[in-house]
Parts: structure tokens; C-alpha cells; sequence
């Protein structure tokens, strides 16, 4: 089997497994109950929400924080060591990118998502009764890019989106019959979009990868390198604590920022989750 090839199923299971697997503790390890500040609530039909210890009494407007694909409590932790008040909702689906596309390809989705979300806190006395969503911020980890990518198809929700963090997370097609290997721009349209607007200073937009091949399909490292340079992005010096990353570039302009990573294997790939925070501290959510 050759190394590219190993590599390139070994991201695979990862992908499909971790739903179920996720990183939950190995054995002799125990997880540490959550403080008795925090609530999880469950939204049906949804994913699990999340109220940290921060997270302010009744407010009018709650700032919420969507996570697509990754264990909840790994998720949690994050939030907590980066110190995020907003509400976070997790969801997940088995499977790979397609299975995170499907629901959102319903242009009503998203805004089912956040009605349920907010109506889960009403019941729970979470929020007041006239409470309306603040600021709006999405993630992702691997697969769970499909699902963004539906969302910031549609203006109405880019307007309501402040930020979006990819953790290794964007993938897309090859353009068919060319020589090189060339990303789908059809692809990558929403994620463009998004990019230009935070390098304006509009949004925000975090974006890591490693440098795990992807044979079949554009890798994270063509992706980045797409959205670097259609906004003509400029490599910049690495500032800040990046907690065990080894980060080999950064390229920024405006709101928008890439981070590209060292490793080429599925730890290298799953750190990018297990250490979030390193990356939503940047995200900077109020």
C-alpha cells in the first residue's frame, strides 16, 4: 500500500468513525465533571447545546457559536480553555462531507436550526421570552465543512454569520480533464465569498490545515492555498501561542487567516480538534 494511499484511508475512517468513536478518553483516563455552572441542553432533532460557565443570565441577545462534526465534550473543553460565553451547539452526522450537505441543501435549514436552538433556551428559562440571537459564529473539523458550505450559499445567512473557523476542515473537487490539478472554483464559491469579506474586515475567517494528501480530491493545504490567493492574501510572520502546533506558514490579510500546520498523518489531522482552542481564541467571539 503506498504511503499516500495509507494515509488517504486512514483519514477516511477517521472521518467515518468519529462520530461514534470521537476522542473520547482512553483507558486509566477520566473526564472531569463539568463545573455545576454549565448546562447542556438537548435540541431535538439538532445537537447538543451547550451554556458554559460564562454564559450571562437571560440575555436579550445570546451570542451562539455552531460547530459542525466533533465529540461534544472534546468540544467543551475547548470552550472553556479559550474562555467563549457564547451559547455552542454541536452537531453531528455519520459519514463523510456529503452527509453534512444534505440537510443544509434545504435552504430553510439553517434557520429551522436556529429557531429550535433558541426555542430549547426559552423552555429552559436559558433567555427571556423576546430573546433574539446576537452574534452568530460557525466551526468545523473535517467533514463537517459540508454543511457551512450550504449556509454561506445564501446572502441572507452570510449576513448573520460573524465569523467562521475551519479546522482542517475545507475539501473540494478537481476540475476534470485539465493536466494540473486544479480546485473546483464551483466548490470553493461560498468559501470565496467568505474569505473576501473578512479580508475587508467584514467578517472573520480562521482557517488551519496540515499537509495530509488527499489523492482523489483537493486537500486542505489546495484549498487554503486557493482562498489565499483569491484574496490575494500575504505570508506573514507566525505570532502567539500555538500550544504544541508546529506552525510552518501564516498568511493574512484583513479578518482573514490561514494557518498551515505541520503533519501528514490522522493525529496530525485530529490535533486540530483536540487542541481548538488554540485557533477559537482567534476567532475572538465576544
Amino acid at each position: 500500500m503506498s504511503s499516500h494511499y495509507r494515509v488517504y484511508v486512514e483519514l477516511l475512517l477517521i472521518v467515518l468513525l468519529f462520530p461514534l468513536s470521537g476522542c473520547a478518553p482512553t483507558v486509566g483516563e477520566q473526564t472531569p465533571p463539568p463545573p455545576a455552572a454549565e448546562r447542556i441542553l438537548s435540541v431535538r432533532d439538532v445537537g447538543e447545546l451547550f451554556l458554559p460557565a460564562g454564559f450571562p443570565e437571560h440575555p436579550a441577545k445570546p451570542d451562539l457559536l455552531i460547530h459542525f462534526h466533533g465529540h461534544p465534550p472534546v468540544v467543551w473543553r475547548n470552550v472553556r480553555r479559550a474562555h467563549v460565553h457564547a451559547a455552542v451547539l454541536v452537531i453531528n452526522y455519520p459519514g463523510l462531507s456529503s452527509s453534512y450537505r444534505v440537510p443544509f441543501e434545504k435552504a430553510g435549514r439553517f434557520r429551522e436550526v436556529l429557531a429550535s436552538t433558541l426555542e430549547a433556551l426559552r423552555r429552559e428559562g436559558g433567555v427571556s421570552g423576546n430573546a433574539q440571537w446576537g452574534h452568530i459564529y460557525l466551526s468545523s473539523f473535517s467533514a463537517g465543512f459540508g454543511a457551512v458550505r450550504e449556509i454561506l450559499k445564501h446572502a441572507g445567512y452570510v449576513k448573520r454569520v460573524d465569523g467562521y473557523l475551519a479546522l482542517d476542515s475545507i475539501y473540494a473537487g478537481l476540475v476534470e480533464h485539465e493536466p494540473a490539478r486544479m480546485v473546483d472554483p464551483q466548490n470553493m464559491a461560498p468559501f470565496r465569498r467568505f474569505a473576501q469579506l473578512a479580508a475587508q474586515g467584514g467578517k472573520r475567517f480562521i482557517l488551519t490545515h496540515t499537509q495530509l494528501p488527499t489523492p482523489d480530491y483537493a486537500s486542505t493545504v489546495e484549498t487554503a492555498a486557493d482562498l489565499v490567493d483569491h484574496v490575494d492574501a500575504h505570508e506573514k510572520s507566525c505570532e502567539g501561542e500555538f500550544d504544541g502546533f508546529r506552525v510552518l506558514a501564516c498568511y493574512g490579510k484583513g479578518r482573514f487567516e490561514v494557518y498551515s500546520c505541520a503533519g501528514d498523518d490522522g493525529q496530525a489531522h485530529m490535533q486540530h480538534l483536540r487542541e481548538m482552542w488554540v485557533w477559537l481564541s482567534r476567532l475572538r467571539i465576544p
